[in-house]
């Protein structure tokens, strides 16, 4: 849901391709890292299975987007 409505937002918008992929590629790089920090932490945190699954769902829905386009 959230990969489908970020590239529907940058469509409607009518914003760049290359802009709205490079914001997306940003934004899963910052949730990587910030992933990476609680990783030391051996217990498991609601923020930390959020954050996954928010990445899982946003890299799911940006594919999706990109096989309808084929």
């Amino acid at each position: 849901m959230i990969g489908n409505g970020v590239a529907s937002v940058s469509g409607a918008l009518n914003l760049m391709d290359p802009v709205a992929a490079m914001l997306s590629v940003g934004l899963m790089e910052v949730m990587v890292r910030a992933r990476r920090h609680w990783a030391k932490d051996r217990n498991s945190h609601l923020g930390r299975q959020l954050l996954d699954m928010t990445r899982i769902g946003l890299l799911y829905g940006l594919l999706l987007e990109g096989f309808k386009l084929l």
